[in-house]
């Protein structure tokens, strides 16, 4: 699968960012920020093995709270 650096969701352009240390910080793995209009995926850092197929499920998985997000269902 390939993950797109951006792309529309209802009317509204989101951005797939890479942030190596995003684990280390919070303890995640992806993000979504509603405000900005990003989804953040952990990248494969030295020390922080992340398989490509992890990254897409990760991504998949902010995809859904997006979606959900814009539906505006809160669980």
């Amino acid at each position: 699968m390939k993950i797109p650096c951006r792309f529309q969701l209802m009317g509204q352009t989101i951005e797939v960012v890479y942030d190596a240390s995003l684990n280390d910080v919070d303890d995640n793995v992806g993000q979504t920020r509603y405000r900005r209009n990003q989804i953040v995926l952990q990248s494969h850092v030295e020390g922080v093995f992340r398989p490509r197929s992890k990254i897409e499920e990760t991504f998949l998985h902010e995809l859904i709270h997006w979606i959900f997000y814009m539906l505006g269902e809160k669980k």
